[in-house]
Parts: structure tokens; sequence; C-alpha cells
């Protein structure tokens, strides 16, 4: 897998693609800047087997990537599946990194009266105390660290 990725990320750098870093990516949201034939990659959650593979491989093709941490799992160097502080450091000291938060919970959140479930990011939050969905609930439940 990891040798099928690397032939797709030398294919690409062979085209003349280029990566983007999070503040290139806002600038042009803002349109401030114009990117026609660059991409960014992006990573989710944190995890030690997105980063080692990677990271040598955006050295070498100077390339930069995204990597999107489920903060409740960000740990004290004592887990074997997910970055720690220390190495979520060290790859933003790469520069080759940025990071962004995913969400603080990989689950999901009550969304209506009927206990119906869904993704807190495109639902408003069901309140059982108002009987009312909630938005002031996602940021204080679920974006906290």
């Amino acid at each position: 897998m990891v040798d099928n990725f690397r032939d797709q990320l030398f294919a690409l750098k062979a085209a003349g693609y280029q990566t983007i870093t999070l503040d290139d990516f806002q600038a042009f949201v803002k349109g401030e800047k114009i990117y026609p034939t660059n991409h960014s990659a992006t990573f989710d959650d944190g995890r030690k087997d997105s980063y080692y593979p990677v990271d040598p491989l955006l050295k070498a093709l100077n390339y930069n990537a995204v990597m999107f941490v489920i903060n409740r799992y960000i740990n004290a160097n004592n887990d074997n599946f997910y970055l720690s502080k220390d190495e979520l450091q060290s790859m933003l000291d790469s520069k080759r990194w940025d990071l962004s938060a995913h969400q603080r919970r990989p689950d999901m959140a009550t969304i209506s009266a009927d206990g119906a479930k869904g993704h807190y990011y495109t639902n408003k939050l069901w309140d059982p105390n108002t009987g009312l969905e909630d938005d002031q609930n996602i940021n204080k439940e679920y974006l906290t660290i």
C-alpha cells in the first residue's frame, strides 16, 4: 500500500503537481491566490501509520501535507497508534506538515427527539432539556480539548 502511494506521489510530481499549505488554501478561499494545477495532501486522525511512512516521501519530493488530528487522542508518548504531542510538534518543526483539528469525538451525536444519531458537524444537536435543536452544544461538547 505504501509503495502504491509512493508511486502516485512521484507520478504527481512528474506531472508538475505541487502541494499547498493551509495558509495557501486560506488565501485561495479568500481569492488572494490562484492555484490552477496544485493539489494538497491531507491525512485524518493523527495516526502514526499516516505520518511515519509518508514523511520521508514528502521530504524527498519537497511536498507538504495536512494532518487533521482528533484532539481527544493526543497523548503523552504512550500510544502505538496515535501521534503524541512531541511527534506532532516534530511534524510542525519539519515545515512539511500543517496540523488542524479533525474533531474531539469520532462518534455520532443525538440530533432529534427520537434519538437519531448524525454527524455533529452537519447537524444541529438535540437538547433534551429544551426539546429543541441547539447550535450552542456543538462547540461546548464536541470541540473542546
